[in-house]
């Protein structure tokens, strides 16, 4: 009997062609988790309760967008698309330097920010500022912020923190910090 080594070979090629076919779905299959791991957002609240700038913001940090599908505050049982609709009368009609209205799907790229809420002071802080402050420091401690996110992949997510750093500053309303002339810290 003779042996046919173009058949043998013909099996061999046929045989590695379906190994290297299943190392490539393999392959495929990694690469593709490897990128939805590494375009991940990563949310994250940055706040600023300064003497005379007042702020919160939502910033991306991941390497992936971010793409918002809605952003909720919660204080109490009420709940809104702005913080500023969750305000008593006396902090809702101040002059704002910016606040955050709910567009359609926003869409953040790797470490760019929305500005929810802003309250810049001129330098020399009065009174009734102080007081503003103060009652401005009350309402933001007892609000939290929800954001419902997905990335580019469809991965859905939602986000939750409480701004509850804003009443390490209530403690004693007369302890509140100022700062003099030349920006050094008093009590």
């Amino acid at each position: 009997m003779e042996i046919d080594y173009n058949l043998i070979i013909g099996a061999i090629a046929v045989i590695i062609s379906l190994i290297a076919l299943l190392y490539t779905k393999s392959s495929i299959k990694l690469q593709k988790l490897h990128n939805e791991k590494s375009l991940k957002p990563l949310p994250m609240i940055e706040t600023g309760d300064y003497e005379i700038d007042i702020y919160i913001k939502f910033i991306n940090k991941g390497n992936g967008p971010l793409i918002i599908n809605s952003i909720e505050f919660i204080s109490g049982n009420k709940k809104s698309e702005s913080i500023v609709n969750l305000m008593n009368d006396d902090l809702k009609f101040e002059y704002w330097n910016t606040f955050y209205v709910r567009n359609n799907k926003e869409i953040l790229q790797s470490t760019d920010e929305i500005t929810l809420l802003q309250k810049k002071l001129k330098s020399g802080v009065s009174a009734s500022e102080k007081e503003f402050l103060f009652n401005l420091r009350t309402f933001l401690s007892q609000v939290s912020v929800i954001v419902e996110f997905e990335d580019i992949y469809n991965n859905k997510s939602i986000f939750k923190e409480s701004l509850n750093r804003f009443s390490r500053r209530l403690k004693d309303k007369t302890a509140i910090s100022r700062v003099d002339e030349v920006g050094i810290r008093e009590k």
